[in-house]
């Protein structure tokens, strides 16, 4: 979060740069509406395939339960979010880089390890499973989003 912080202070804020919109106008609960009946038919329509391909768990499980909530950030953020896609960029990576090597280092330590069942078995540089970094991005940009779309406009 501090880094967030930082950053938005340390960069210029785009001219005008919008609010996020409010969740409850009748455009972002269509768009919300429509998200979670995807979403809804698309956990029934393959809700047999983890259990057949059992080495997708873990890659069906994070885009599943993360891409929604995505969804529903920039449904409700997108004018505040590409406005300060830089500031969300940046601490998205930066974030996610660090613990994608905190992770790298306690797996070749062999303090962290995965269940090769569960897992593709595509690996960065045959150490950390691509699962792993996906999370941490993904984990990175909630926050980063979340952060902005929540921070008071006089703090941004």
């Amino acid at each position: 979060m501090w880094l967030s912080w930082a950053f938005l202070r340390w960069v210029e804020p785009p001219e005008g740069a919008p609010p996020a919109r409010w969740i409850g106008d009748p455009p972002v609960l269509r768009h919300i509406a429509i998200l979670l009946v995807f979403w809804g038919a698309l956990g029934i329509a393959l809700r047999e395939w983890p259990k057949r391909a059992q080495r997708i768990h873990y890659a069906w499980h994070l885009f599943y339960w993360f891409l929604p909530v995505v969804g529903v950030q920039w449904i409700v953020g997108w004018p505040l979010l590409s406005a300060y896609w830089l500031q969300v960029l940046v601490p998205t990576l930066a974030i996610g880089t660090y613990l994608c090597l905190a992770d790298w280092i306690a797996i070749g330590k062999g303090i962290w390890f995965f269940d090769e069942k569960q897992i593709t078995g595509w690996k960065i540089r045959g150490v950390m499973p691509w699962e792993e970094a996906a999370f941490f991005y993904l984990t990175s940009l909630l926050v980063a989003q979340t952060f902005l779309i929540l921070l008071p406009a006089e703090l941004r």
